[in-house]
């Protein structure tokens, strides 16, 4: 799985593919090449691309170009932006109920520390 990401994130030009599974993008070949074209000289600015793509750097000067610029992954098929994403039209289907609920929630475990994760003790087989 690790190799498909890696030759993604080369197609695309980007390190970072996150932005773009949360907007749900889809492109042809040339809206890749455009995103490449971008996130290309956006680096090359940047002195942010590495190993042919662009690497987000400490100060956040790539995140904020490339809110600035739309992000490129907002963009579905040929350059058109999405009236929803997936994550608007999640927000979109909640009730008011169901945030009151959450606040609720919240309210109630204030204060409170969540408990770390332990894993469950496992047997080891011992070798003979």
């Amino acid at each position: 799985m690790s190799e498909l990401r890696v030759k993604t994130a080369r197609l695309m030009g980007r390190q970072s593919l996150v932005q773009y599974i949360e907007d749900g993008w889809k492109g042809n070949a040339d809206d890749v090449t455009r995103e490449y074209e971008n996130n290309k000289r956006i680096g090359l600015e940047l002195n942010c691309w590495k190993g042919g793509v662009l690497v987000n750097d400490a100060a956040g000067e790539v995140l904020k170009i490339l809110a600035a610029e739309g992000g490129g992954a907002k963009a579905t098929t040929n350059g058109t932006h999405a009236s929803t994403t997936k994550k608007a039209a999640a927000a979109k289907k909640r009730s008011p109920k169901q945030d009151d609920e959450e606040e609720a929630d919240a309210a109630e475990n204030e204060g409170e520390e969540e408990e770390e994760y332990q894993p469950a003790p496992t047997k080891r087989k011992r070798n003979k």
